[in-house]
This record gives C-alpha cells, structure tokens and sequence, in this order.
C-alpha cells in the first residue's frame, strides 16, 4: 500500500463539493471528487494495487498539522477551479 498526502484542494460550490488531487510515494497523482462534509472512502485502482483514501480524514489531517496550509485556503477561498491541475 502506497501513502497519499492531500495536496491541491478546491472548492467546487458553496456545498463544499470538492476535488482533491493526492500525490502518491512514485510521484503519480490522482483525483477523487466528492463532499468534503460526508465520510466516505473511495477505492482507487493505482496499477495492481487498490488504494483506499477517506478523504475526510485526509483533509482533517491536513488542517490539523497545518502542511499545506495554502491547500486549505483553496478549499474555502476560492469559488473557481484551475483550469489545470496536474
């Protein structure tokens, strides 16, 4: 199992619907879209491996140890979302 660390946040609507771009250990990235407010996991296909994320804990942890504080500000600041995200 690789580790995930939440690094790009954005805020999609007012319902804090919001995509969140995980960088894996090799340096590939992957995206899940989804409420921020619900617990939910998602199961992501990473080559032969299956990588569960919870996404609410991912953002918690985020907030918590204050990481990637920008990430964070793109989430509740702003109201559109870059065109290219990586």
């Amino acid at each position: 199992m690789q580790t995930v660390s939440p690094c790009e946040v954005y805020r999609l609507d007012t319902d804090r619907f919001a995509l969140i771009t995980f960088r894996l250990e090799d340096g590939k990235r992957e995206k899940f879209t989804g409420k921020i407010a619900d617990r939910f996991s998602k199961l992501w296909q990473v080559g032969s491996e299956s990588l569960m994320l919870d996404v609410k804990i991912g953002v918690l942890r985020l907030s918590d140890d204050a990481a990637e504080p920008a990430a964070l500000e793109k989430l509740f600041e702003s109201d559109a979302v870059p065109g290219d995200i990586g």
